[in-house]
């Protein structure tokens, strides 16, 4: 395992350029250099007074000599770049910085819908947990002093995402409360909780530590650092944050097909080829629509979205997605209402036509593809993401342990191998995984509907609110000029021109 060296200041209550100026210090310094700072608190009571000193670090006449990055009450919602290597962390959420899974959260408004965020992305259901917690309030009954600045929000916060690490910032004291244990019991989940003291008070406002990040160790690890000791259990006395309820599969797409049935129709466009159908099979084609609602994916519904289309073949078409995860990705959607598996022969061709030409695009362009279904409504959407090939090289452990954390197993297809010989009945639910050397499915019951995406976001570094495609919309001109982009750039690839 590779350890990772990180810096953790206190409250910088707008001494920025002292704080820079002592981190630089230390960087260069023995214990050096680190490879990421994070601060609890930045700007201060002078928000102007702080921002003038961050002019040269935006001009460029002095640099961070690592990436920094900092939680503070008056940050925005979203994550922004304040100057380069300097980040704004938002309200609320989880990124990867520097290998680490960091979640972390203001107290701005109501703390409840911050903590909702955060057990999804970053409780024990995403990937190994959080290697840290970043927050600006201390978590109510962390200790027994009767104070009143701390938050039960950050306490179920806390709970919820189980983090090896904890920093927070409060006054003028350093508190280190040790390691506990989130469940009684067990070691496998243990928290340190460290407070640093505001900037360049008496008491230690800096901390430096040594972290491996929590991917790369394992009970052995954890044990040998505790030398025989025994850690107390969480101490603290609110009570504990429920337990996110397991939404079976089924009633995930019965709440997606209620959303069809209000008429949130993706596709309508009716292609030639449906329009010359027969009369009889038109007949059969309403009675189908009627039974099963709106489909987002049909190109014959109304109220069509058919600007999103960037390609048409003679039994798939392709798109771009609403909300993408990123600016490469899109979807491969066969013509008629069907599951994968009652593609055909000419269809799986077709399809196979599709993976080569994406897969061509994207390595000209230094980068892989890597495809995802997962089926469960009734029309067959496969989802294609361009990604670097860094990301590739992390995301078979990632997809691998994901899917084990939450108590699953991928199982691994060989060559030969189709969906069919795993799922031969085209009603039953199941989730595919294509990587540049691998596949790898999951065939039962119940799986998590989201799973791909926020995999996909852990790995890409993207903020918590990606995971919601909601949030990744963007106006129809705008939709419109993204999906002509990708035509330019598929245009040499695409076999039906």
């Amino acid at each position: 395992m590779s350890a990772k060296k990180v810096l953790i200041c206190g409250d910088a209550q707008g001494n920025i350029k002292q704080v820079f100026d002592k981190v630089k210090e230390l960087n260069s310094g023995k214990a050096g250099p680190f490879h990421v700072l994070f601060i609890c608190g930045f700007w201060g009571s002078d928000r102007e007074k702080a921002e003038e000193q961050l002019a040269e670090y935006k001009s460029g006449e002095d640099t961070l000599p690592l990436p920094v990055f900092f939680v503070d009450e008056l940050n925005k919602d979203k994550d922004e770049p304040v100057c380069p290597k300097l980040t704004a962390l938002g309200s609320g959420g989880v990124r990867l910085i520097e290998g680490f899974q960091v979640a972390y959260a203001n107290s701005r408004g109501k703390n409840s819908q911050i903590v909702s965020l955060l057990a999804r992305d970053a409780s024990s259901e995403i990937l190994n947990g959080a290697d840290v917690l970043l927050t600006t309030k201390w978590p109510e009954g962390i200790r027994d002093d009767g104070s009143d600045d701390t938050s039960s929000d950050v306490t179920e916060l806390t709970q919820q995402v189980k983090p090896r690490y904890h920093f927070t910032s409060r006054g003028e004291e350093y508190f280190d409360k040790g390691a506990y244990r989130n469940t009684p019991g067990t070691n496998a989940d243990l928290t340190r909780f460290y407070s640093l003291a505001s900037a360049f008070s008496k008491a230690k406002f800096i901390n430096a530590l040594s972290i491996p990040p929590i991917s790369t160790i394992d009970m052995e690890y954890i044990n040998n650092q505790l030398k025989g000791d025994t850690p107390p259990d969480a101490p603290f006395t609110t009570k504990a944050a429920p337990k996110k309820a397991t939404k079976k599969h089924e009633e995930e797409f019965e709440k997606i097909e209620k959303e069809q049935d209000k008429g949130y129709a993706r596709w309508g466009e009716q292609t030639k080829r449906q329009a010359a159908a027969a009369p009889q099979q038109e007949d059969k084609s309403r009675q189908q629509k009627k039974a099963r609602g709106t489909c987002w994916f049909c190109l014959g519904e109304d109220g069509a979205e058919h600007h999103l289309v960037a390609s048409i073949g003679e039994h798939l078409y392709m798109a771009l997605p609403k909300g993408p995860i990123n600016q490469d990705h899109v979807l491969i959607i066969p013509i008629n209402h069907v599951h994968q598996q009652q593609l055909g022969r000419a269809g799986e061709q077709e399809l196979e036509r599709y993976k080569e030409a994406l897969k061509k695009c994207y390595q000209d362009k230094g980068m892989d593809v890597i495809f995802f279904e997962m089926r469960g409504i009734h029309h067959c959407n496969i989802n294609a993401v361009g990604v670097s090939r860094k990301v590739v090289e992390q995301a078979e452990e990632a997809f691998i342990s994901s899917a084990k954390r939450i108590g699953y197993r991928l199982s691994k297809m060989n060559g030969r191998e189709t969906i069919l010989d795993y799922v031969p009945n085209h009603d039953e639910p199941y989730f595919y995984l294509e990587l540049p050397d691998a596949r790898y499915i999951y065939h039962g019951s119940s799986f998590p509907f989201q799973f791909a995406r926020e995999v996909m976001v852990y790995l890409l570094g993207l903020g918590g609110e990606v995971i919601d495609w909601r949030n990744c919309q963007v106006v129809k001109d705008v939709e419109t000029k993204h999906v002509e982009e990708f035509k330019r750039k598929f245009k040499s690839y695409d076999f039906n021109l």
